[in-house]
């Protein structure tokens, strides 16, 4: 394998893991916040009901965690856009 198929390979993987970390981060952010700050709106829905959330719904959050794993999503997302 020549440094150019080489680098190509690692392009592709850093993409792909990139691409898995946001929707993990994703998922993780709306998990906490309808575990914490807005467990509220969690108890307004019944095991089984299909209700979707993103994180764009809780950009307002107070959670300094959450807050955090939101800038890590912002930075991952402008790494990911130079990817394309």
């Amino acid at each position: 394998m020549n440094n150019i198929e080489s680098y190509d390979d690692a392009l592709m993987e850093a993409s792909l893991l990139i691409s898995t970390s946001i929707e993990e981060f994703s998922d993780l952010v709306v998990k906490m916040s309808l575990s914490g700050e807005y467990a509220e709106i969690s108890d307004l829905f019944n095991e089984g009901d299909d209700v979707m959330f993103s994180v764009g719904d809780f950009l307002k959050t107070s959670d300094k965690r959450v807050a955090g794993i939101i800038k890590l999503l912002n930075c991952l997302i402008y790494v990911q856009e130079a990817f394309i």
